[in-house]
């Protein structure tokens, strides 16, 4: 659209030049009576005017004055003179000042504003090819300077914006891990619609550049197209997408969009793409280059800080002499750097090694080879060490080999892990084979793939009849084959903890039936299972018969009314069975675990007998403690009972920490009371205090 300022205090000319200049759709006219109110709108910039046009005789300000104050001002638009006034002198004038061109009023109006149309085509198309130029050297020169893709981009963007005479652009690039368009540069638009239109650009399938190969150019009558209802928020009333490809593939896009006007000029277009094709040069030039940096910081970063040593050599023979000696190398040999550059670098290798040099420069030099293979270097104490050594030919840009580099890694650390770890084989076939156990190596399906001899010893099998040939459940009863079977199905995520054991019965070679404990664990990093087997049949029988003591203790203790207590002498803390409390009527919840109770519960005259007893068997005078005494009841009689106890535990100094017993009810004593020496006498009731 080409927008014409036209000054005329004729109203008349100026309805007549909007009607026949309008007609074709690309000319807008702004039309005016004063040439003051056209300067002003001149320099008030609001329209962006390509051509003026004003007429010669005009109150105030005429059209020469007009166009001698647009030129002072150093504004370069287009000036058509337009008027009735033919005096040569005019014409000069006009020329002389400025004007572009001039044109008399007279004559058929249609073939004037004709006239007239043609001459804003021309002089537009002439200051927006100049302008167009200009825009297109600039952004050149910003370009050819630019050391960053964010700089180039944002310079990319103010060109597309000021070639199309628009007022806003974006700028969007290819990620290709993700197949999205990734904004880089903004300018003119709010954020809201920024973040809008970029996250519909984030997925690839509703993005409309990322199938368009060609620009695509939106009108505001333009309807049912991708974010249409975020243009008309954001107010945009014309766009353009343009595509920024590169061998084929679009990389990226910009668009530009405008506020103001019904879409983006056809002249404008050729440029938009013009500065697609600087933009597509400026990013794959700035990303080598970027890349390109990027390496090279790798490199020397990888130079200067791997553990591994770099020597760059010149490449002459037979004795190459050191241009570059890395700190690796510095830390690997014991040389400092400035001990080595300049000197021959036979000074690391052995004589042998040294003879073989001119064979070596010769195969890199014609047939572009390294050498890599295990050798043995020299530090600087004259210590020799294992090291994989290789070596690579450096060619110049006219391919002759100007340089060589050798790169070392010291394996000694190596070396001394696979002793260690040969060792440690060593040393797992000794525990294999004597841990006294029966072991096997278990393969995820269950194939045994090892055993030791122990396990021939349990199950009566040799390995040769078992490794390869059988699996473990073959020697487990039908009963719990299932069960472990599942186990293994499982696998680890049966195993919660790194070690699980479980039991079965096992069936050897003749049938006999063993009971057995599993002890599996897996192996690391692997699918394999360490499963080892113990015999525990005499130990099930002991179990078995202690169970069968234990039940006949408690027989012996409930049939025997007996109350069992236990007491902690270094912390004076104890506890008592529920039959102890039974016994003086009180519940296990009113007993305290502190045998302060006992104490108090004992009849005052009977304290201090109770107490020498005690004394005495901590003492050792006594094999154990008994005594018969009173206890006070829960309700408030006193009860004779016969205690007995004695020390099961002492410290490293032999000082007993441990004492437990029983008392026992003696019911034949209800019917009077004891002397102090533990007789029966008449007289006194059970449940009172003899008077003081």
């Amino acid at each position: 659209m080409i927008r014409v300022l036209i000054v005329d205090d004729d109203p008349a000319i100026l309805e007549l030049a909007a009607l026949f200049l309008e007609r074709s759709g690309d000319i807008q006219v702004d039309p005016t009576e004063t040439a003051a109110e056209g300067l002003e709108r001149l320099e008030g910039g609001e329209r962006n005017y390509h051509v003026v046009v004003s007429d010669y005789a005009m109150p105030g300000m005429d059209g020469i004055a007009f166009l001698k104050a647009v030129r002072s001002r150093k504004l370069e638009i287009p000036f058509i003179l337009f008027t009735g006034k033919s005096r040569e002198e005019v014409v000069i004038e006009a020329l002389n000042s400025g004007a572009d061109y001039y044109l008399q009023k007279d004559g058929n109006p249609k073939i004037l504003f004709a006239e007239l149309s043609h001459q804003i085509r021309q002089a537009a198309e002439s200051v927006r090819a100049k302008r167009e130029d200009l825009i297109q050297r600039n952004l050149a020169l910003g370009l050819s300077g630019a050391t960053s893709l964010s700089a180039a981009l944002s310079l990319c963007v103010g060109a597309a914006i000021a070639v199309s005479e628009t007022d806003c652009g974006t700028i969007y690039l290819l990620e290709r891990s993700s197949g999205s368009f990734i904004l880089s540069h903004s300018q003119g638009f709010s954020p809201e619609y920024v973040e809008e239109i970029s996250r519909r650009r984030r997925n690839p399938s509703t993005s409309l550049i990322s199938r368009a190969q060609e620009p695509i150019y939106i009108r505001h009558q333009d309807r049912g197209l991708p974010l249409q209802k975020a243009r008309e928020r954001e107010g945009l009333r014309a766009m353009a997408v343009v595509p920024i490809r590169h061998e084929g593939e679009v990389i990226g896009y910009y668009s530009v969009g405008t506020h103001t006007f019904d879409e983006i000029p056809p002249e404008g277009r050729s440029g938009l793409e013009t500065i697609a094709a600087m933009t597509e040069n400026a990013i794959v030039r700035l990303r080598a280059q970027e890349e390109l940096r990027r390496s090279e910081e790798q490199l020397l970063a990888i130079f200067e800080t791997a553990e591994v040593s770099f020597v760059i050599t010149d490449g002459s023979d037979p004795d190459p002499t050191v241009l570059e000696f890395s700190p690796g190398a510095e830390k690997i040999f014991g040389y400092r750097r400035r001990e080595m550059v300049g000197n021959p670098v036979s000074r690391l290798h052995l004589p042998e090694d040294v003879a073989l040099f001119p064979e070596v420069h010769r195969q890199m030099r014609e047939g572009g080879r390294g050498f890599s293979g295990l050798t043995t270097l020299v530090r600087k104490n004259g210590e020799k060490f294992p090291a994989i050594f290789s070596t690579y030919p450096l060619f110049d840009e006219s391919g002759q080999m100007r340089a060589a580099l050798g790169v070392s890694v010291d394996i000694t650390e190596q070396k001394r892990m696979e002793e260690n770890l040969q060792k440690s084989e060593e040393y797992y076939r000794a525990i294999f084979e004597n841990s006294g156990t029966a072991m096997a190596i278990v393969e995820e399906d269950g194939l045994i793939s090892k055993v030791n001899s122990e396990s021939e010893a349990l199950f009566g099998r040799p390995p040769q009849e078992v490794e390869g040939k059988m699996r473990w459940d073959e020697f487990i009863s039908e009963e719990d084959r299932e069960d472990l079977w599942d186990l293994f199905r499982k696998g680890q995520r049966r195993l919660k903890t790194p070690t699980a054991q479980y039991e079965a019965d096992l069936i050897d070679r003749w049938g006999g039936i063993k009971r057995g404990l599993f002890r599996a664990s897996i192996i690391p990093r692997t699918k394999q299972y360490v499963v080892s087997v113990t015999n525990i049949t005499e130990q099930k029988r002991m179990e078995v018969a202690l169970k069968e003591s234990e039940e006949r203790l408690k027989m012996a203790v409930e049939g025997g009314n007996l109350g069992i207590w236990d007491w902690n002498l270094e912390t004076g803390e104890g506890s008592f069975s529920d039959k102890w409390g039974e016994i003086l009527g009180y519940s296990p919840e009113e007993l305290k675990t502190h045998l302060g109770i006992w104490d108090s519960l004992v009849h005052p005259d009977d304290r201090a007998r109770v107490k020498q007893a005690l004394m005495d068997h901590l003492e050792g005078l006594t094999p154990y403690c008994e005594i018969e005494h009173r206890m006070r009841s829960k309700d408030g009689g006193w009860v004779w009972i016969l205690g007995r106890g004695k020390v099961v535990s002492w410290d490293e100094r032999g000082r007993p920490v441990r004492m437990t017993g029983v008392i026992q009810e003696m019911r034949a004593a209800r019917g009077g009371s004891r002397g102090h020496d533990g007789i029966l006498v008449d007289g006194g009731a059970a449940g009172e205090v003899p008077p003081d």
